[in-house]
């Protein structure tokens, strides 16, 4: 009888062991497929494929996260916010799901909340200053019209990559609204010569004689 209850819990365990890995091997499959069709720029089946991962991996932060991107290039920000706080409960030390959250927040224009998640991302990345949060609280701070702050926060998103295209371009706007022509056009032409295509339009509508 021992032998026989001992059979059975071993046979248990090797299909749950292999239903697990079978589980993990299907995301890692979809989020590869997903990875690949984002680098292509196409939002939507890399927003299907990382939908296909996280249905065999539920609580996989990066699948999620990826996700929830998705949805925010995709124009569906609740979606998004509904990912990114799953990240948050699964993970509440994840820098990347706070800044993520305030980037949907600031796509439904509540700012009060979008302002509190920033400033908990950026305490989380301590001295590590992720160029592209404070390039999208910059963008927040554009959005609200507040240019001063929207140029300090673009600032520092430059100094850690100065081959930003967006970063120059938004700062770019940021300065013509502070009446600052000259420097909106030296960040838009900097912006066109990464390849930035709304810098490139904005340089030639508003720099070019």
């Amino acid at each position: 009888m021992k032998n026989k209850l001992s059979y059975i819990f071993f046979l248990s365990l090797y299909f749950f062991v292999n239903i697990t890995l079978r589980a993990q091997s299907s995301g890692a499959e979809f989020a590869k497929i997903a990875e690949e069709k984002e680098k292509a720029e196409d939002w939507e089946n890399a927003l299907y494929n990382y939908s296909r991962a996280v249905g065999f991996e539920t609580k996989n932060t990066q699948y999620l996260l990826k996700r929830g991107l998705m949805f925010l290039k995709t124009d569906r920000p609740r979606k998004a916010l509904s990912d990114f706080k799953e990240v948050e409960k699964l993970d509440k030390t994840s820098a990347e799901a706070f800044h993520l959250k305030a980037v949907a927040l600031d796509s439904l224009r509540n700012f009060d909340l979008s302002r509190r998640e920033y400033v908990k991302a950026i305490k989380l990345s301590g001295n590590n200053k992720n160029p592209q949060l404070y390039i999208s609280r910059g963008n927040s701070f554009l959005l609200q019209k507040d240019y001063n702050n929207a140029v300090s926060n673009l600032n520092v998103g430059i100094q850690s990559d100065r081959k930003n295209g967006e970063a120059y371009y938004l700062r770019g706007v940021a300065r013509f609204h502070l009446v600052d022509s000259n420097g909106a056009c030296d960040d838009w032409k900097l912006s066109k010569e990464l390849n930035h295509k709304k810098g490139e339009a904005y340089y030639k509508k508003n720099c070019q004689q």
